[in-house]
């Protein structure tokens, strides 16, 4: 079982991702990821700044991105996600902000779990399960 202790502290405007939606991804996440166990996750939103600092340090990039996952052995952790960015995306993408975040948090949860899709043969995994667990949710599971 996933539980996730969520942050929106660095979010203006009252804009949320609803405990209802999170609640529906985790258990569309749990249905299908292999081997799940009990994972303890902290999802917070940040800003393309910070977003930006931690990626040049954790990953040598100097530039933002949409999500970064940071977690243990177990598959607890973070995840951290850009809010700017993630509107930025969905605009471009002509979906709504939310699918969005719905498209980050399964991305960042099976980072968690383990997965990645740095080298070719990682991918051919990784996206097919974010893509069944998307469509599960009735999200576009654009790669």
């Amino acid at each position: 079982m996933v539980t996730i202790d969520v942050n929106y502290g660095t979010l203006a405007g009252g804009a949320r991702m609803g405990d209802v939606r999170i609640k529906k991804v985790l258990k569309a996440f749990e249905r299908e990821a292999p081997s799940p166990i009990k994972r303890e996750v902290s999802l917070a939103f940040i800003g393309d700044r910070e977003m930006r600092r931690l990626n040049k340090v954790w990953r040598l990039k100097d530039k933002t991105t949409d999500v970064l996952s940071f977690g243990d052995e177990k598959g607890n952790g973070e995840i951290l996600i850009s809010y700017p960015q993630a509107v930025r995306q969905a605009k471009a993408m002509k979906h709504g902000v939310q699918d969005e975040l719905v498209f980050l948090l399964v991305h960042g949860l099976l980072h968690l779990n383990g997965l990645d899709h740095e080298r070719p043969i990682d991918a051919k995994h990784m996206f097919p399960l974010q893509e069944k667990i998307l469509r599960s949710l009735g999200v576009d599971p654009r790669l």
